[in-house]
């Protein structure tokens, strides 16, 4: 028996040793599971005490299995009678243990599901973003075109207005003094106005322009009928003017006729009126030429003025030259001598006081060039 025992050991230790074998090994391993085995081995060295003491023990295995009865319990309650019995419950145990063994898939096939669920999810949503999108782009464009009509009807818009703005202008200057009219009418029937102030002068630029006006553009509708106002309106101001300017010189006459004219201040006291009418007469004379109103205007001054000078001076001539004929009764060439010293005096006398009131260079007087006279 002894022999035997050796024997069955030696065996043992041969199929051991068969069993390591570098060469006809009796379970050769192939390369992947030589690399697996040295990865486990150098896993395992690598751990630490610590770490060995937390891995799971086998009663804990043995715990976490009991949650699932073990087959030989589940056995036990089976009452199997058939064959048949037999054969569906091992076909629900084989069914169980492919359940077991695709668990893994299953559940990565469950979350491949979830995140295609997911994915698909995500991608509705971005369709109905990409929706959205396309629609706001859609009404994006459309207030775009409108937006584009709305600014070039505006522009063109602007430029009617400018246009009709430069036709209102032009329409407006044209009508401007179709319009005046009534206002410059009503001015010179104000008893406030006054012929010395320059709004009176202003009133005249107006007429002149209106009347020049009326003129030029004779063939628009009622010119005819407008510029036969506005020369009634002309006629009305020069009369105030002659008015005021006649009025004047009667005053100053008056004024000077008690002081005779070999007196000194008769030609001041005639003067001190100059200041009042000298700057109408300017004006009169600067206008004579544009309209035969102001010239008439001007003659009928000038005329007036003369009266009124002749009324002051004549009687006193006449009675100088009176009185030279007498003391020079049968001497006619002391005498004439004499009156011509005296004429061409008051002459010279009534020049000087005639520019101090109109230009010289009118047709009523001209320079007398001064003589000596023995």
């Amino acid at each position: 028996m002894a022999d035997v025992a050796s024997n069955s050991t030696r065996e043992i230790l041969n199929k051991i040793h068969d069993w390591e074998k570098s060469q006809d090994s009796l379970a050769p391993l192939s390369t992947f599971q030589r690399n697996v085995v040295l990865d486990l081995s150098e896993e395992v060295a690598e751990l630490s005490i610590n770490e060995v003491c937390q891995l799971p023990t086998p009663k804990a295995l043995s715990k976490e299995n009991e949650i699932e009865p073990p087959l030989t319990k589940r056995v036990d309650t089976l009452n199997i009678e058939s064959t048949n019995q037999f054969l569906n419950w091992y076909s629900q145990l084989e069914d169980e243990w492919l359940e077991e063994d695709d668990l893994i898939y299953t559940s990565y096939l469950n979350q491949l599901t979830e995140r295609r669920d997911e994915c698909a999810n995500l991608l509705s949503q971005v369709e109905s973003s990409l929706s959205h999108l396309n629609d706001l782009n859609k009404e994006y464009r459309s207030v775009s075109n409108k937006t584009n009509s709305l600014h070039q009807v505006s522009e063109q818009l602007l430029a009617d207005q400018m246009k009709l703005s430069d036709v209102n202008s032009s329409v407006n200057d044209r009508m401007h003094h179709f319009k005046n009219l009534p206002r410059l009418a009503q001015r010179l029937e104000s008893p406030a106005l006054s012929v010395a102030s320059d709004s009176f002068v202003q009133l005249l630029d107006q007429l002149d322009d209106a009347i020049n006006y009326m003129k030029s553009h004779g063939t628009f509708k009622e010119c005819s009928l407008y510029l036969a106002r506005y020369e009634h309106c002309l006629a009305r101001a020069v009369n105030l003017i002659k008015s005021y300017i006649f009025n004047v010189l009667i005053h100053a006459t008056e004024q000077t006729a008690s002081t005779p004219s070999s007196d000194v201040s008769h030609y001041a006291r005639f003067q001190a009126s100059a200041h009042k009418i000298k700057p109408i007469l300017s004006m009169i004379e600067q206008r004579s030429s544009k309209f035969s109103e102001y010239d008439n205007l001007l003659s009928d001054c000038q005329q007036c003025y003369i009266s009124q000078r002749e009324s002051l001076i004549s009687q006193s001539v006449i009675d100088t030259i009176t009185e030279l004929a007498s003391n020079r009764e049968g001497d006619y060439c002391s005498l004439t001598r004499s009156a011509c010293a005296f004429l061409i005096h008051v002459s010279q006398d009534e020049l000087r006081l005639y520019q101090q009131f109109f230009c010289p260079s009118d047709f009523y007087f001209c320079v007398i060039p001064r003589k000596s006279v023995s």
